[in-house]
C-alpha cells in the first residue's frame, strides 16, 4: 500500500479542516439544509448564509457514514460491493465532447455517442461499472442529463454513475432508475445508479447541490461527494492547501447527508488539479494531480470512507505517448493508495472531452492496474526451490507443469496492446493502438447484445422523458 501522509500529516489536515469549518464556515443556499445544520448545534447566520460546523457535528456525522456500500446493476452478478481492500473502476462523467472515432476530429457529442459509450463499457471486463460518459448535444439542453441516463439504462446491465444538471432532472432519473429496479424498496437494497454532487468552490453549496443530497440520503441513493478545488484559483496553490478545502467541502457536505438520514451511502471523492498559470487551463494529466489523488484517498480512508479517485487523465488531445505517461501516473498513485474506485477511463484534454478508442485503451490500462495491485504469492510453490534444483544449470523451464499452471495466473495477458517481435507487427499492418482500439470498439458495437429492458419498463420511461420535456 502506497502511503504519501504519514500519521501527523493527516491529524494536521484533520485539525486545519476543523479550524477552517469552525472559524470560516461554508455558505448554504438550501434553507432545509441551513435549519438541520442549525438543529444540530452549528452556529448560522441568516443574512449570509454562513453555516459554522463545530467538531462535535463533524464527529457525530462521521461516525453515523457508513464504511462500505453495495453498487446495485441491472444483473445481480455485476453488483460491485465497495469496500476496502477492494478497487473498482469507473468512466469519468459529464464530458460533451468527443473525439470522432472515424476522422479523429474533436466535436460536440451526440445520442449516438453517448449510447455506444455505454454499450462498449457494458462489454469491457476491466470497466467495473458505467456512467453518463458523454452529455449529448443533440437534445434539449435542460434535459441532457435525462437522455443520457435513459440510454444508458436500456444499453448496459452495470451500475450507471451520472452527473445531474438540476434538482428537478436529478430527482427525474432517480425515479427512471427504480422503475428499472422494480420499485423504491428493491432500489434501496441494490440502488441502481449513484451520482456527483458538487459544490460551488471555494466554501458553497448550492440550493440544487443541498436538495439532491438530502433527497438522495432520504432514498439511500448512493452519492459522491465531489469538491473540485482547483490550485491557485479556486483553491490554494498548495497541495495541502487545496487537501483541506477540499476536506471541509466534503465534510460539510456528508453532515448534510448524515443530518437528513443517518447511515446514508456515501463516497468521499477526491478531485484536486494544478492549473497551468502559462496558459490558464487545468493540468489534470500531472504528477501533482496523481499525488492530490493519493493523498485524498488517505483522507477519505481516515475518516473511514470509501474513496473515489481520479485516475486516468491527460491533457493531451490526441492519442499519443503523453496520453500513455499521463494516465499510468494518474491511475497507479490512487489505486495502490487503495481507492476504492479509479474513475477516468476515456477522458482526453483535461477532461474536456473524451474518445470511445481511448475508452477501449484505459479498459486495458486498467487490466494491468489490477495486476499490479493483486501483487505477488510468495509460498512453497512460487518461491519454486524444488524445481530450481530438478532443472539444474543447463535445462529450460518452458516444458514442466509448474510454467504451464502458473503462467496466467502470474502475468497478465493484455488483448490489445502489441508483444509480438517487429516483423510479425509490420507484416499484420504496423498499426498505431488507436487503429487497434478503434477495430476493437468497431467489433463490439457491431457484436455485443446488451440485454433489453421488458417493453413495458421503456414505455414507461419514454412518458417520462417525454412529459418533462413538455415541461421544460
Amino acid at each position: 500500500m502506497y502511503t504519501l501522509l504519514d500519521k501527523k500529516q493527516l491529524d494536521e489536515i484533520h485539525l486545519a479542516t476543523l479550524n477552517v469549518l469552525e472559524r470560516v464556515g461554508v455558505v448554504i443556499y438550501d434553507d432545509e439544509s441551513f435549519r438541520l445544520m442549525g438543529e444540530a448545534g452549528c452556529e448560522v447566520d441568516q443574512a449570509t448564509r454562513i453555516v459554522k460546523i463545530p467538531k462535535k457535528v463533524i464527529d457525530a456525522t462521521v461516525d453515523k457514514t457508513p464504511h462500505n456500500l453495495v453498487l446495485g446493476a441491472r444483473e445481480k452478478e455485476r453488483d460491485l460491493l465497495i469496500e476496502r481492500g477492494r478497487v473498482s473502476s469507473r468512466p469519468g462523467s459529464g464530458y460533451t465532447k468527443v473525439l470522432d472515432i472515424e476522422t479523429g476530429q474533436s466535436r460536440n457529442a451526440t445520442m449516438k455517442d453517448t449510447t455506444a459509450s455505454a454499450r462498449l463499457v457494458d462489454a469491457l471486463d476491466n470497466i467495473s461499472f458505467c456512467a453518463t460518459h458523454l452529455i449529448p448535444s443533440d437534445v434539449p439542453v435542460t434535459m441532457a442529463d435525462v437522455h443520457a441516463v435513459r440510454t444508458c439504462l436500456e444499453n448496459t446491465t452495470k451500475h450507471l454513475f451520472f452527473s445531474p444538471l438540476t434538482y428537478e432532472t436529478f430527482r427525474t432519473i432517480v425515479g427512471m432508475a427504480q422503475i428499472v429496479r422494480g420499485g423504491q424498496n428493491e432500489f434501496v437494497k441494490r440502488p441502481l445508479v449513484s451520482f456527483l454532487a458538487a459544490t460551488s468552490t471555494p466554501l458553497k453549496i448550492g440550493q440544487d447541490c443541498a436538495r439532491q443530497i438530502i433527497a438522495c440520503a432520504r432514498s439511500k441513493v448512493p452519492v459522491m461527494l465531489d469538491s473540485s478545488p482547483m490550485l491557485g484559483t479556486t483553491g490554494p496553490v498548495t497541495l495541502a492547501g487545496s487537501l483541506v478545502l477540499q476536506n471541509v467541502e466534503d465534510l460539510a457536505m456528508n453532515a448534510i447527508v448524515q443530518l437528513s438520514s443517518p447511515n446514508s451511502p456515501v463516497i468521499y471523492g477526491t478531485r484536486c488539479a494544478p492549473v497551468d498559470m502559462r496558459t490558464g487551463g487545468l493540468s489534470w494529466g500531472s504528477a501533482e494531480t496523481a499525488l492530490l489523488s493519493a493523498a485524498g484517498v488517505q483522507i477519505a480512508h481516515y475518516y473511514g470512507m470509501p474513496s473515489d479517485a481520479v485516475g486516468p487523465c491527460t491533457d493531451s488531445k490526441t492519442h499519443d505517448e503523453q496520453v500513455g505517461f499521463e494516465k499510468t501516473l494518474c491511475s497507479l498513485f490512487p489505486a495502490l493508495a487503495g481507492s476504492e474506485i479509479v474513475s477516468g477511463a476515456g477522458t482526453m484534454e483535461s477532461l474536456v472531452g473524451s474518445s470511445l478508442a481511448q475508452l477501449v485503451i484505459d479498459d486495458e490500462l486498467y487490466g494491468m492496474m489490477f495486476r499490479a495491485l493483486r501483487g505477488m504469492i510468495v509460498d512453497d510453490e512460487t518461491l519454486a526451490t524444488d524445481l530450481i534444483a530438478q532443472v539444474g544449470h543447463d535445462a529450460s523451464y518452458i516444458k514442466y507443469p509448474h510454467t504451464l499452471r502458473y503462467y496466467e495466473k502470474e502475468h497478465y495477458q493484455p488483448r490489445l496492446f502489441d508483444k509480438s517481435p517487429r516483423g510479425r507487427w509490420q507484416s499484420a499492418g504496423h498499426a498505431r493502438i488507436e487503429q487497434v482500439a478503434k477495430k476493437k470498439a468497431d467489433t463490439i458495437l457491431s457484436k455485443h447484445e446488451v440485454p433489453p429492458l421488458d417493453r413495458d419498463i421503456r414505455k414507461q420511461l419514454d412518458n417520462i422523458v417525454r412529459q418533462l420535456d413538455a415541461h421544460l
